[in-house]
């Protein structure tokens, strides 16, 4: 074997793994697959196997990455792959009963939804929290106004428009938005996860990418102008140095108390009819709020942070491949129309930012820009929309933005839809 073939084949890593463990991985699963009575229980490698490698080789296309839609190819994959036929319905069956049996779904709903929200330190909201709220508020107000008009013009119920796209959008990503949005539709409508997965994932990819379209026209003016640097200098939040909180006993803890969280809002749910992804943001705002526990709030961010890497791609992936179906997902990107009131409250939301941004102490541009961050599929999304429009120094703004504008949107969404219905 030559060097050069040993650096690639050994050498190349896809995200933290070897490219040549991933490819290892996906040859003895599609093997098992071939043997009759290893088929079931193949399924229970599906999320590690597929999740990883999938993902993994996903973070290898940069362009994949910048976009921010590496999620999106977690859960589109697994979809295709069984409306081709490529996973057999014993594997299928083997996971959907495990998945049901474990309420895994519900688990890392609740620590995506807690963790992110109590991720934003009261220090950094008290900060700039009136300027970001001010642009949350008027920019989400233009992009729902125009998002509606345009669906009333052209005959789409302003409803389903509100509900599952305008909605979608804005909530801040697919892990900590999407997803137990979905999760609270289906609770309230009956309606099966997947289904609105597939009706809600096209509008969220063609909001992110518009965002960057825009981002990108007024980088492109602006150094026109002379008003942004060609290369401007990254900027972002540092990561917080702070004790160890991985110890044995912090870690069972920790699980313990967002497993506990999980338990107790579930059966909340049950009693009241909310959606449990709505109790778990209520509950988690209020102890940001209080500031009460701040080193088992660190803990349990620091347990997201690390569910981020290891959890939600396996989870997403069993989503694509139990609960997306893939025919849905094409007719809502084949939808005549759809990606008009996507525009308008992409547009709208740019407009609003741009409105406003004078009396806040922005210039026009970086008003718009933030308010983009509105449409931005997560914190990735937001560093997406940002280095497309050459401004990296307004990280900070953006990510409180894209989280507390996200979380905003999923408690509003949810509780519209308890009381108004889907």
């Amino acid at each position: 074997m030559s060097a050069k073939w040993h650096r690639l084949s050994v050498g190349a890593r896809t995200g933290s793994v070897q490219l040549s463990i991933c490819l290892a991985l996906a040859a003895l699963f599609a093997a098992l697959l071939r043997v009759p009575e290893a088929r079931p229980h193949a399924g229970l490698l599906l999320l590690p196997i597929g999740g990883v490698c999938l993902v993994a080789l996903g973070h290898r296309a940069r362009f994949l990455r910048d976009l921010g839609i590496v999620p999106l190819l977690a859960l589109l994959v697994p979809s295709w792959l069984v409306a081709a036929g490529v996973i057999p319905d014993g594997s299928l069956s083997t996971l959907r009963a495990v998945l049901k049996d474990t309420n895994a779904l519900g688990l890392v709903v609740t620590l995506l939804v807690a963790g992110s929200v109590l991720g934003i330190s009261r220090e950094m909201l008290s900060k700039s929290v009136w300027r970001v709220l001010a642009i949350c508020i008027v920019a989400s107000a233009a992009a729902g106004i125009l998002a509606v008009i345009l669906a009333s013009v052209f005959g789409f119920p302003a409803r389903e428009v509100a509900f599952l796209v305008l909605a979608p959008v804005m909530s801040g990503g697919i892990s900590a938005g999407v997803l137990p949005l979905a999760d609270g539709y289906a609770e309230l409508s009956a309606q099966p996860v997947g289904e609105l997965l597939a009706r809600m994932l096209p509008s969220v990819l063609a909001g992110n990418l518009f965002a960057l379209s825009i981002a990108g026209a007024i980088a492109f003016f602006g150094r026109k102008r002379g008003t942004v640097s060609a290369d401007p200098a990254p900027a972002g939040p540092k990561a917080a140095s702070g004790p160890d909180r991985w110890s044995g006993p912090w870690l069972v803890v920790t699980g313990f108390v967002v497993w506990a969280l999980s338990e107790a809002v579930s059966a909340i749910a049950s009693a009241s009819g909310w959606p449990a992804s709505l109790l778990v943001l209520v509950l988690a705002g209020a102890w940001c709020c209080l500031g009460w526990g701040k080193r088992l709030r660190e803990a349990i961010v620091d347990l997201y942070r690390l569910g981020l890497r290891v959890l939600v791609y396996p989870l997403l992936f069993a989503v694509g491949l139990l609960l997306t179906p893939w025919h849905e997902l094409v007719q809502g990107f084949t939808t005549p129309g759809l990606l008009l009131p996507i525009i308008g409250a992409v547009g709208g939301s740019a407009a609003g930012g741009m409105a406003i941004s004078r009396r806040l102490g922005l210039t026009h541009s970086e008003g718009a820009i933030l308010a983009l961050t509105r449409a931005a599929m997560g914190g990735t999304g937001a560093i997406a929309i940002l280095s497309a429009a050459g401004r990296l120094d307004l990280m900070p703004q953006a990510q409180i933005l894209t989280r507390l504008g996200g979380s905003l949107t999923l408690a509003s969404a949810l509780a519209a839809a308890s009381v108004i219905g889907l």
